[in-house]
């Protein structure tokens, strides 16, 4: 599974200050057997090489510590996100939820792992934590469409709850968005009977790139003019 590690060491500390403490002691754990290596490939000495690009330049002075704590964590999260990513293909799912638990609280900019992690917990018969899993992970990530959108999507096509589905996706669609955020508003207003709303939000959907880049455009294209053509005869329908 892809990665999303922007969050700054420094936010990851104040969550691991935070957390409780046999999350913080997993996390130590993996950090402890990646400390020698960590602290030789800061300092330039024996280690896994960096790529040539990334060559440090020769120096004798001592790596600093923010840096090697930096180091050390960020390889502490990747173990345990890997961990993971095993758990799901091996559909272990409980160990998955488990592992998203900790690994967001030391990276809490990890979507996905709030995305699967509350999939998992709503598959499973875990509405309620589901519900507050996606919302625990909107507070770090409100500056991006991506946890409005999955929190739209879990009480649109989960809960069945379009009117809280629709106040996220609004939301969503603030930002940047992708054909999939586009699509779910204009079929939320179509729920609301807000046609002239879902004639808009469909002609946004046809220009919207979609998740799987611009290979699948022609295609969600045609999905989307499909569904404005259905809109805008409804509506028309509903004004005689």
């Amino acid at each position: 599974m892809p990665r999303d590690h922007s969050c700054r060491t420094e936010s990851m500390q104040l969550r691991l200050l935070a957390a409780p403490v046999r999350t913080t002691a997993l996390i130590i754990l993996f950090a402890s057997a990646l400390l020698p290596s960590a602290i030789a490939q800061l300092q330039g000495g024996p280690g896994k090489p960096l790529p040539a690009k990334s060559q440090p330049v020769a120096s004798h002075e001592p790596a600093d510590e923010r840096d090697i704590a930096d180091a050390i964590l960020t390889d502490a999260l990747d173990k345990l996100w890997d961990q993971a990513d095993e758990h799901w293909h091996k559909g272990e799912y409980n160990h998955y939820i488990n592992m998203s638990r900790i690994v967001v609280q030391g990276d809490p900019r990890n979507v996905e792992a709030f995305s699967n992690g509350a999939y998992l917990l709503w598959s499973t018969g875990r509405i309620a934590e589901a519900t507050a899993f996606l919302k625990q992970g909107l507070a770090p990530n409100s500056d991006s469409y991506y946890m409005f959108d999955e929190l739209g999507a879990h009480f649109y096509y989960h809960l069945k709850d379009y009117a809280s589905a629709l106040s996220y996706y609004e939301k969503a669609v603030q930002f940047a968005s992708p054909y999939i955020t586009w699509s779910g508003l204009a079929h939320c207003y179509e729920k609301m009977n807000l046609w002239e709303k879902a004639v808009t939000a469909w002609e946004r959907a046809t220009v919207a790139i979609p998740n799987g880049g611009a290979d699948a455009q022609t295609q969600v294209s045609l999905t989307a003019q499909r569904n404005l053509m259905r809109a805008k005869a409804e509506l028309a329908k509903r004004k005689k």
